[in-house]
């Protein structure tokens, strides 16, 4: 289950080559979420006269939803090529918001501290440790607070925290050093957590001072943190209970089918393209 962690996350790849290679395949993920979207759309009559086989159903129709209705559905009878356009276009438009999301989280995963900061700040309020919190020259070898210090430091934090921003606290999770920023981060779940296991409330503190240096909660706080926890926990099937895990799974089946439909009709019209230059090379030039 590692490995198979490590091929979904990484590629199975050491360092941060397989992250990046997903990240930038989730980035191009996004943005063709957006370009399959406008495809999808009615075009213009004179468009739509180039290729009747593949829309019948539009001949006649008036207004503009009339013109799009076609492409959510599928036509089983007809078999072969025009099933297959069928399921990857009116497949993609019914699970498109789902796609999206898995898309757009993905970024987040693999690219949290360039592309997806700057496109989420660019939209909403969005604060993370990389945006608030500077780097050290140096990473902190010997913190001045140890651990049993650190965990009171937390807690006295965080109970102060949920006196001042109305959330209650469930259960400690977790206590982690950075040592590259300096700080203590004091993790629980709170009544501002959505998953359903574990928590994303968190505290980071001066590692020497105990200083409070940022409070982080999940939802309630910043628009761009919600909807960041949304996304993750969407990614994660750890919202809903067992009914979306099993619809996330088979959306992984409907990602394969939409994969295999769309090299389908990419080879299509690769072969139509060199066809059309095998014609136009052949023909006689008509020199007088």
């Amino acid at each position: 289950m590692n490995f198979v962690y490590k091929l979904h996350f990484a590629l199975a790849m050491d360092g941060m080559n397989g992250i990046w290679i997903l990240g930038i395949c989730a980035l191009v993920w996004t943005l063709d979420c957006f370009v399959a979207f406008y495809l999808t759309l009615p075009q213009r009559r004179r468009s739509r006269a180039r290729h009747p086989a593949l829309w019948p159903e539009e001949e006649g129709c008036r207004s503009w939803w009339q013109r799009w209705k076609p492409a959510w559905k599928i036509r089983w009878r007809t078999g072969g090529y025009k099933l297959n356009f069928d399921l990857h276009r009116a497949g993609g438009l019914w699970l498109w918001a789902a796609l999206l999301v898995f898309a757009w989280s993905s970024v987040y995963m693999n690219l949290p501290e360039t592309v997806y900061t700057w496109a989420m700040r660019a939209a909403l309020e969005f604060k993370a440790p990389w945006t608030e919190l500077s780097v050290r020259a140096e990473p902190l070898q010997n913190p001045g607070l140890d651990w049993r210090q650190a965990q009171a430091a937390g807690e006295r934090l965080m109970e102060q925290q949920a006196m001042l921003h109305g959330f209650a606290i469930e259960h400690p999770v977790a206590l982690r050093l950075d040592r590259e920023r300096g700080v203590y981060v004091y993790q629980v779940r709170s009544s501002r957590d959505i998953q359903a296991k574990g928590g994303l409330t968190q505290v980071f503190f001066d590692a020497d001072s105990g200083e409070l240096r940022l409070l982080l909660l999940p939802t309630g706080q910043y628009a761009g943190n919600t909807v960041t926890t949304w996304l993750f926990a969407l990614h994660k099937a750890a919202v809903f209970g067992l009914p979306y895990r099993i619809f996330v799974c088979l959306l992984g089946l409907a990602i394969v089918m939409l994969s295999v439909t769309g090299v389908v009709i990419w080879l299509r019209k690769r072969r139509a393209r060199r066809r059309r230059r095998t014609v136009a090379v052949s023909e006689p030039t008509g020199i007088a």
